[in-house]
């Protein structure tokens, strides 16, 4: 394995994530490159929600690793609550997993509609933009990354600020998709989606590079091939 086992949940939540988004990222590119074409709603009804999990996973377990690299990295080694293993676990799965999944259904409240689509990008999830919408939705995960994951949804199409009414005002309409040619979004707006659209997959980039070429994983090839080297071509080191 190239990650180690010391991790625990949060390494492996972020490859998890990651690997969902990117993959959703890719088919969106190949579907709504040229066209904001209604083609399969469903798709976009559940990444979207996984969207805005992701806000909330990623700098979660972000903040798990760094907690557990901070205790193990301490030269005082007393003990914490997140000491115990399991107590770190169950932690680390209620961070990485638990929360976004709760942030998917409290979205509902603050969802105007069913969810956009973008020329160019593809399925983005709506939010009726209010007080509720920031303190439910944007946050959290901005007091978790200090406004890394955040900043992609300062960037929805809508900005303005509407007065939360009620929960019939909210969602009237609610199956409505809205389409946005990204040719004809303002051009900060349009820019800052592109930038943050690329945080995916460059932070994938990084991970990569960061686990695939580290010491313990160049040490995990070199012990893999001599596995081969013996067991399936049959070499001995004379």
């Amino acid at each position: 394995m190239l990650v180690s086992p010391s991790t625990g949940h949060s390494t492996l939540s972020i490859i998890a994530w990651l690997f969902i988004l990117n993959f959703m990222y890719g088919v969106d590119a190949l579907i709504w490159s040229d066209n904001m074409n209604i083609v399969i709603p469903v798709w976009c009804d559940i990444t979207s929600k996984i969207i805005i999990g992701s806000t909330f996973s990623l700098p979660a377990a972000c903040l798990c690793l760094c907690i557990h690299i901070k205790h193990v990295a301490s030269v005082n080694q007393g003990k914490t609550l997140l000491s115990n293993k399991w107590t770190r676990q169950l932690f680390e799965l209620f961070m990485c997993f638990g929360l976004p999944m709760i942030s998917m259904g409290l979205h509902y409240i603050v969802q105007g509609h069913r969810f956009d689509i973008i020329k160019g990008y593809g399925c983005h999830p709506a939010t009726y933009v209010s007080i509720p919408a920031i303190f439910l939705i944007w946050v959290p995960p901005l007091t978790l990354s200090n406004g890394l994951m955040t900043f992609c949804y300062f960037c929805s199409p809508a900005m303005d600020v509407h007065p939360w009414t009620n929960w019939d005002d909210v969602h009237w309409n609610f199956l409505r998709i809205d389409l946005y040619p990204a040719a004809f979004m303002p051009k900060i707006i349009a820019t800052n989606y592109y930038i943050t659209w690329w945080i995916i997959p460059t932070s994938t980039f990084i991970l990569v590079v960061f686990f695939a070429f580290g010491k313990d994983a160049v040490n995990e090839y070199m012990a893999c091939m001599m596995w081969i080297c013996r067991n399936v071509l049959k070499r001995t080191n004379k």
